[in-house]
């Protein structure tokens, strides 16, 4: 039998749709073959979301990014704090990837946010041989 591959999901959303839900299904059926860990929002603990709850009843393992308020939306600033906001969300976001890296197998980076806050960890994986697997589930349609 061989060790299963170690799989860090960057969940950097707070939402549960149909995508979310397709993951979390996705690897509920990998195990024992993946172990993933769901790197999530703090704010998901704080509103107990409906995605928190179903990584709960799914029984999957999560831990939090070190985001003590909100984030800001990432996207075009209107000001120097925002901006700044953003680019300090972007450090904070990409050190708690780093760190929860750890001794993974394989980064997913299933949302477009989460591969802004993962640069640096998909530049070590990368630079390391481990795999970086980015399917961004939403990209807007050009129809």
């Amino acid at each position: 039998m061989t060790n299963p591959s170690k799989v860090l999901v960057v969940f950097n959303t707070v939402c549960l749709y149909g995508m979310e839900r397709s993951v979390i299904e996705t690897f509920e059926l990998l195990r024992p073959d993946v172990q993933p860990l769901f790197l999530l929002n703090r704010a998901n603990l704080r509103h107990r979301t409906p995605l928190l709850e179903e990584l709960k009843r799914s029984r999957l393992p999560f831990r939090f990014f070190h985001d003590m308020h909100d984030w800001p939306r990432f996207g075009m600033p209107r000001s120097f704090r925002q901006a700044f906001g953003m680019l300090a969300a972007l450090i904070e976001g990409n050190l708690d990837v780093w760190r929860a890296a750890g001794d993974a197998d394989v980064l997913y980076l299933p949302i477009v946010t989460s591969a802004y806050i993962s640069v640096f960890a998909a530049l070590w994986f990368r630079f390391r041989g481990r795999r970086v697997i980015y399917f961004f589930h939403d990209l807007p349609s050009a129809y």
